[in-house]
């Protein structure tokens, strides 16, 4: 059996890369919060705004430790 291990350095090396998407994911989903009209699968990926705080949140959390 197989066990991945969670590698920080990954993560720091991409750092400011997860923060623009996940930036643009909660911007995304203002939008819709607001009431702006968009295409279907517009609306479908601003669905995924709390997975960009949640991104937010541990990569911002990262930099600080």
């Amino acid at each position: 059996m197989s066990v991945s291990r969670f590698c920080v350095q990954e993560i720091s090396h991409y750092r400011t890369k997860l923060m623009g998407v996940a930036t643009l994911l909660v911007i995304l989903g203002l939008f819709v919060a607001n009431g702006v009209v968009m295409p279907g699968w517009m609306e479908s990926l601003c669905g995924l705004a709390s997975v960009g705080v949640d991104i937010f949140l541990l990569v911002s959390g990262l930099g600080l430790w």
